[in-house]
């Protein structure tokens, strides 16, 4: 089975996650962009499609910092 890695943000984001998805890409990490609570969100959540299909997620501030590097490694 094909893995990928997904880093994904927006409307963007959230289509190439269902195409993957609909192709029977294992998805075993999704990093993306933290929403601010205070904006006013008008695109597509890629972390709540994640949700749905439970995928992992995270939002880390640094996506160099060697925590996640560690958490890619491990995928």
């Amino acid at each position: 089975m094909t893995r990928a890695v997904v880093l994904a943000y927006h409307n963007v984001g959230t289509r190439c996650l269902s195409t993957l998805l609909a192709h029977g890409i294992d998805i075993p990490l999704l990093l993306t962009h933290r929403d601010n609570p205070a904006e006013n969100i008008w695109f597509d959540s890629v972390a709540e499609l994640a949700a749905r299909y439970d995928i992992p997620t995270i939002t880390p501030d640094d996506p160099n910092a060697p925590e996640v590097a560690a958490q890619l490694v491990a995928c």
